[in-house]
C-alpha cells in the first residue's frame, strides 16, 4: 500500500470517522457533509463512514455512495467506505461498485472490508448469518484480486476494473485475531481494528501481521471529545455493541 501521505489509508495518515447524528435522512446527509468538508479543512487527511442496516445507531447502509457523497463536498483528501461488509453481495458486483467510484474521484477513495456481526444486516439482504464468515474468506481474495486488477472472469474486463491495474484502490481489511491478520499479509493488504480493541491486543496483531509479512496500513481507531463526553450515549451504543460481539 501507498505510503505517500495524501493517499488513501496511506501509512500515517490521520482520518475523520464520521458517525450521523440522530436526525431526518437528508439532515443527516447535510450534516455528514459539512462534517466531511470542515475536517479535511481542518487537517484531516480524509473521512471514513462505515456500514450497518436498519438504523444501527451511527452507521448508514450504503458506505460507498456515502464516500461518494462526501467528495462531492471536500475541497480536497479523501474518503473510504471502511468498514464496508463483503458478504452482503457478490463479490464482483461490491467490486464494480468500489472500482467505478474509484475512477470517479481519481487517488481520493479507498474501502475497508468486513464480514460482518449484526444478524439483522444479513436478514435485510437475504443472506444466511450462519454463512458470513465463510462467504467472507471466499470472497476477500477474489475482490482484493480485482480492485487489484487481476480478476481472471469478466468482471476483469470492465472497464473500471481494469483500471485497477495500473490504479489499484487502497483496501484495509478488520482483523480481530492472528488468522485475520495473516490473511491480510498474505493478500497484501492492510488492517483495521475497532475501537474497542486495547494497545496490548493491537501490539499482539501488529507483531503477527509483521511477522506474516504484512507492509501495509494498520489502522487504530480511538474516539475524541472536546469537553464532556456523552456518557448515558456512549453506554447505550456500547451496550448496543454487546448483543451481537464479545
Amino acid at each position: 500500500m501507498s505510503g505517500v501521505r495524501g493517499a488513501p489509508l496511506a501509512v500515517g495518515s490521520v482520518s475523520l470517522r464520521l458517525y450521523p447524528h440522530d436526525l431526518p435522512a437528508a439532515e443527516q446527509l447535510a450534516v455528514l457533509r459539512a462534517q466531511a468538508r470542515l475536517g479535511v479543512e481542518a487537517g484531516y487527511d480524509g473521512v471514513m463512514v462505515s456500514e450497518h442496516h436498519g438504523d444501527f445507531p451511527g452507521y448508514l447502509p450504503n458506505p460507498v455512495q456515502m464516500a461518494g457523497y462526501c467528495l462531492d463536498a471536500m475541497p480536497h483528501g479523501w474518503a473510504a467506505a471502511c468498514h464496508l461488509l463483503l458478504p452482503m453481495k457478490p463479490y464482483a458486483l461490491v467490486a464494480e461498485e468500489i472500482a467505478w467510484t474509484a475512477a470517479a474521484y481519481p487517488g481520493r477513495f479507498g474501502v475497508g472490508f468486513a464480514a460482518g456481526a449484526v444478524p439483522v444486516d444479513f436478514e435485510l439482504a437475504e443472506v444466511p448469518f450462519d454463512e458470513i464468515v465463510e462467504r467472507f474468506k471466499a470472497s476477500l481474495p477474489k475482490v482484493v484480486a480485482a480492485l487489484h486488477g487481476g480478476d481472471p472472469g469478466p468482471l476483469g474486463r470492465d472497464r473500471a476494473v481494469a483500471r485497477c491495474a495500473a490504479h489499484p484502490v487502497p483496501m484495509v481489511v478488520a482483523a480481530q485475531s492472528l488468522p485475520a491478520v495473516r490473511r491480510a499479509a498474505r493478500l497484501g493488504v492492510g488492517i483495521l481494528y475497532d475501537s474497542l480493541q486495547t494497545a496490548a491486543v493491537g501490539r499482539r496483531l501488529s507483531d503477527a501481521f509483521a511477522e506474516a509479512g504484512g507492509g501495509g496500513t494498520k489502522v487504530l481507531i480511538r474516539r475524541v471529545w472536546i469537553g464532556d463526553a456523552p456518557a448515558a450515549a456512549m453506554a447505550a451504543q456500547l451496550a448496543h455493541y454487546h448483543r451481537y460481539a464479545s
